[in-house]
């Protein structure tokens, strides 16, 4: 006599794995969404970096030039020489507020992070040292 599977053991391991399909699913999408928050806290990290840098070989003020808000990447990646990934997110340095900011571009999330350079705010401002 052979032995083989059932259609009820087949129906009945279906079941269990759609089961187990419905708890994942959720749990992916939670893992996902975080993958993606890191990767842009980690190019937001990034930018101060550059930010720092920039600051140290011009001494005198935050990118872009003179103030204000750039939000091309390709501008920021040449400029600041850093490699911002932009396929799931969009950057803007805004020297005005001090801040550079991610934002996706599927889905709307946005993560901001303030730009200080050794916990001062002014960006004339390095170890309690102020330039004009």
């Amino acid at each position: 006599m052979k032995k083989a599977f059932t259609l009820l053991e087949l129906i009945v391991v279906v079941v269990i794995v759609g089961i187990l399909a419905t708890f994942a699913m959720p749990q992916f999408e939670i893992t996902k969404e975080r993958a993606l928050d890191r990767e842009a806290q980690g190019t937001l990290g990034l930018l101060r970096a550059a930010e720092r840098a920039w600051f140290m070989e011009h001494n005198r003020t935050f990118y872009p030039p003179g103030g204000g808000t750039t939000s091309d990447p390709v501008a920021i990646s040449r400029d600041l020489r850093v490699d911002l990934n932009t396929q799931n997110w969009t950057y803007t340095v805004d020297s005005g507020a001090l801040q550079a900011r991610a934002r996706r571009t599927t889905g709307g999330r946005i993560r901001t992070l303030a730009i200080a350079f050794n916990g001062f705010a002014n960006p004339g401002c390095i170890a309690g040292a102020c330039l004009p």
